[in-house]
């Protein structure tokens, strides 16, 4: 009896230490990859493959791509990272190979269950970027607007002529 005691205490102690310690262990176990500036990353838009793109510059919440369009930045991972736009609600994926999209959802479940700390180390901020909010909404640092063409051409949200 004494020992069935023991080993349920045993099994507790175990299943707390997991519940407190899994997050840590899931995350040791995945790839350690940076993306910085200049690296080519995979976009997965509301987890469907969206794009590849290269980095142009990355801010505190924001990555930059074809120099023009930024893109939101909420978490940064090991090998991952992630942004969530606050007009549509939609989910950012951004990795820097095409299957590690399959990885990147077990830890985010794992990060949003367990609280994951950020990975800083990932994504780090470029030294030389321009007026980012100004890009955004589709002004050049100087202020002028980049949306009209002189032939009358419309923008899809890309900024590829439709």
């Amino acid at each position: 009896m004494l020992a069935l005691v023991i080993l349920s205490l045993l099994l507790v102690l175990f299943l707390v230490a997991f519940y407190y310690f899994a997050g840590y262990f899931v995350n040791k176990c995945m790839p350690k990859i940076y993306l910085k500036q200049g690296d080519v990353m995979y976009i997965f838009l509301d987890d469907e493959y969206n794009r590849s793109a290269t980095i142009s510059s990355v801010t505190k919440s924001k990555i930059v791509i074809y120099d023009k369009l930024p893109l939101p930045l909420t978490y940064r991972g090991k090998f991952y990272a992630v942004g969530e736009d606050a007009a549509d609600g939609g989910k950012f994926i951004y990795v820097s190979k095409h299957y590690h999209v399959i990885p990147c959802r077990i830890v985010e479940r794992f990060r949003k269950r367990f609280g994951l700390p950020e990975d800083i180390d990932n994504l780090p901020e470029t030294e030389a970027v321009e007026d980012v909010e100004a890009v955004s909404e589709g002004h050049d640092a100087d202020g002028e607007n980049e949306d009209s063409y002189a032939d009358g051409q419309e923008e899809d949200v890309c900024g590829v002529a439709i």
